[in-house]
């Protein structure tokens, strides 16, 4: 009797031991939801390797770093034609993303 105790009791251990790190497993490739994509508008296919060198000289990033400069508020920005699209600049050449930013950023008139 005491053999089938210790089946017993090795089955369910093991069988509890596959189920945790089962569940493991499942929450490694699970994704985590930061709310929507973030709008990425940093292709510059096409464009020639002068105006992809201007994009770094003049240090254009998709995100901006400096508190309240956005390109959506640059002078220079030219407004996406929809929601949720890149838009464009007068120095910069390629996609911009109204969140973004670059060396070249002067506010708006107001």
């Amino acid at each position: 009797m005491s053999e089938s105790m210790t089946s017993r009791r090795s089955f369910l251990g093991k069988s509890l031991a596959v189920l945790a790190a089962g569940g493991t497993l499942a929450a490694c490739g699970k994704k985590e939801s930061s709310g929507p994509k973030a709008l990425a508008c940093n292709d510059t296919t096409g464009l020639s390797d002068a105006d992809k060198q201007m994009r770094t000289t003049l240090g254009y990033v998709d995100a901006t770093t400096q508190a309240g400069k956005e390109c959506s508020g640059c002078q220079l920005y030219k407004a996406a034609p929809a929601e949720g699209q890149c838009g464009g600049c007068n120095v910069l050449k390629g996609s911009i993303n109204p969140k973004g930013y670059c060396n070249s950023w002067t506010a708006k008139a107001t």
